[in-house]
């Protein structure tokens, strides 16, 4: 019945009967598999089950932490350009308020007088300066900012004091991270 010669000379003298009478766990040791080692795989199994879903859930957090971190830099990148835009629109603008008023004076049809084309000037490098300010406090931008999915700029404190619901450079919604 066993191949195996320790086996036959434990079951030496028990007939088949009293083999399948043993209870299960005499039965089992003497049986041809040892089921002992089964259980002990088991356990490994289990133990590496719950290695598997750890690792699994550590990949998911990072994915998560990575998308997190894909949208934070679309957010800068949108804030650098528009930023740019900004500061290309304004330098535009004041370039050709200064080509116009040149040519009016080449003209001879200026009518301006120095004291206004000076506020002219100091309103619109005014507009290029408050650039990299807060458009809400007037302060220096910092480490504490906020970029607005509009990609506009804020000073967090100032966010916190007042409660927008739209940009007020463009009028897009502002949208406010959790536990801001």
């Amino acid at each position: 019945m066993y191949n195996n010669p320790i086996l036959r000379e434990r079951l030496d003298g028990m007939d088949e009967f009293e083999f399948r009478e043993q209870p299960n766990r005499k039965r089992l040791r003497y049986g041809e598999n040892n089921t002992y080692q089964h259980e002990d795989t088991d356990r490994q199994v289990d133990v590496l089950q719950r290695k598997i879903a750890s690792l699994e859930r550590t990949v998911e957090q990072e994915r998560h932490n990575s998308a997190i971190a894909e949208r934070k830099r679309r957010q800068t990148l949108r804030a650098y350009f528009t930023l740019v835009h900004d500061a290309r629109y304004q330098a535009t603008s004041l370039r050709k308020w200064m080509d116009s008023k040149i040519q009016c004076e080449e003209d001879g049809e200026l009518e301006d007088c120095a004291s206004d084309i000076l506020n002219d000037v100091q309103e619109r490098v005014h507009k290029i300066i408050s650039l990299g300010h807060c458009p809400l406090s007037g302060e220096p931008l910092g480490e504490r900012t906020y970029i607005n999915t509009c990609g506009h700029i804020f000073d967090k404190a100032a966010l916190v004091s007042k409660t927008l619901e739209l940009c007020p450079e463009c009028s897009h919604k502002m949208i406010y991270p959790r536990g801001f």
